[in-house]
């Protein structure tokens, strides 16, 4: 404390000659125990366990949630992504499906069948090509692929067994009509889009004599040119139009002049077709063209000839004219009279 400085003295140093005092220290109070009455501690806090479950639930749902929040961020950016790119994501592509002919077909059935020889006839197969009502069949075996020869009965199973293996690799589809059993022949279809394929085992009546076997091919392009040659005559053919019957013809029509200038006839052999198979056969499709050079159906014939009273119409008699009928009037075979031209 600085000596020059006042200082104002306290009652208590005036009265101690100017001395200041010391503050008289306290005695700690004694604390006293009740032994009879223990000390007793505030109690510890305990939890309820529904607040436990209650507890752990929300800690577990708490969790999923970051997890479910951890791989919706993940994923986002992915799919926002556009999918445009996904085009140019190189992929393996399978082999191109070869397309089959019938060349094909019997050069790998010649590899098991060693036949010597062709077919003798063609495929009966009826076939409606895309876009036609009607069905095909074509006579000419000129046309067909084929192999052919004779076999030992005791090897003739083996032999179809073998064809139809090769046939059966190219996915071609199998319809057996007969099976050779009883020592009959045997008959099977085979059809794919592509190619149309015939078996037949011809037995002889010698059950000891040796079996022909022809396995046959057609293209299918070769049935949709006969088709596009028959389809004119379809959409003339009466019949065709009247009911719900299915027909096939068979081979190009055999077309030629009429004796009357300006007209012309054609004739295509025509049957039913039921289950793929043609059912009735021996009818011939008559039609003939007028001058105008629309073809117009006449009738069908069963037979060689047909009756002079069925040509009627001036233009049948026309197109007809000098060809050979049979005279229900005078019983016997002449030709149809053309009326004379004004």
């Amino acid at each position: 404390m600085n000596p020059s400085a006042p200082h104002d003295l306290s009652s208590n140093e005036i009265e101690s000659g100017g001395a200041p005092s010391q503050p008289t220290p306290q005695a700690n109070a004694t604390e006293v125990h009740d032994y009879l009455h223990p000390i007793v501690e505030p109690p510890k806090h305990t939890y309820h366990p529904k607040a436990v479950r209650t507890l752990l639930i929300v800690l577990v749902v708490v969790s999923l949630l970051g997890v479910g929040l951890a791989v919706l961020a993940t994923l986002l950016p992915t799919m926002s992504k556009p999918v445009t790119n996904q085009t140019n994501t190189p992929t393996t592509t399978s082999k191109t499906t070869e397309k089959l002919t019938a060349a094909k077909e019997i050069e790998r059935v010649k590899a098991y069948f060693k036949g010597t020889t062709t077919a003798k006839s063609s495929l009966s197969l009826p076939v409606k090509t895309d876009g036609n009502n009607f069905y095909t069949v074509i006579p000419d075996v000129a046309e067909v692929k084929s192999v052919a020869g004779e076999v030992a009965p005791a090897d003739v199973t083996a032999m179809v067994t073998a064809i139809h293996k090769v046939l059966d690799y190219d996915k071609l589809e199998r319809t057996v009509w007969s099976d050779g059993a009883d020592n009959t022949n045997y008959l099977a279809d085979y059809r794919h889009k592509d190619v149309l394929c015939q078996i037949t085992v011809t037995k002889p009546a010698d059950t000891k004599a040796k079996q022909f076997i022809e396995a046959k091919c057609l293209d299918m392009t070769q049935y949709e040119a006969y088709a596009a040659i028959q389809r004119p005559f379809y959409n003339v053919y009466t019949p065709a139009q009247a009911g719900s019957v299915e027909y096939a013809f068979t081979g190009k029509p055999a077309a030629k002049p009429s004796n009357t200038s300006g007209y012309h006839l054609a004739e295509l052999p025509v049957g039913t077709v039921i289950a793929n198979k043609v059912e009735t056969q021996g009818q011939t499709a008559m039609f003939y063209q007028t001058p105008d050079a629309i073809w117009h159906y006449f009738k069908d014939r069963a037979q060689k000839m047909i009756e002079c009273e069925q040509y009627r119409v001036r233009d049948e008699l026309f197109a007809y004219g000098g060809q050979q009928c049979y005279s229900l009037a005078k019983d016997t075979i002449t030709t149809v009279i053309a009326p004379k031209k004004k």
